[in-house]
């Protein structure tokens, strides 16, 4: 349990945080390439400028989370909970984002969709989302 714990910038590549409870913890600019955050609690947590490189979020709660800038290439958000997230300027290029939840999840023109495209609002739509300018 890691509830609103501060891990701000720490190196955890590679750890191990399966079904973790981790609601509004700061893993804000973490590097957490190849974790594995497979049905991991992260409503509300800052993960904004984090490195989530080739992570395993196979199923996590990530509704509420501050996603801007971080860095999901790779990644797999099959069957993930984003609704009501923040991924503005996040990097999804090449993630896995099969039935993953992004009603009311905000995108901006700078989010790299997994296609290695610019979130466009035809896209944010289709997927109950929103484009902000």
């Amino acid at each position: 349990m890691l509830d609103t714990a501060d891990l701000t910038g720490a190196d955890l590549r590679n750890a191990d945080f399966r079904k973790a409870d981790m609601k509004r913890t700061c893993l804000k600019e973490a590097n957490l390439q190849k974790a594995n955050f497979d049905r991991a609690f992260l409503k509300n947590a800052d993960l904004s400028g984090a490195n989530l490189s080739g992570a395993m979020l196979y199923g996590a709660t990530l509704s509420g989370a501050n996603l801007n800038g971080a860095t999901l290439e790779g990644a797999s958000l099959f069957d993930a909970d984003l609704s009501g997230a923040d991924l503005s300027g996040a990097n999804l290029k090449g993630a896995n984002i099969m039935d993953a939840d992004f009603s009311g999840a905000t995108f901006s023109p700078s989010t790299t969709l997994p296609s290695g495209k610019a979130a466009t609002r035809a896209w944010a739509v289709m997927n109950r989302a929103t484009l902000a300018p």
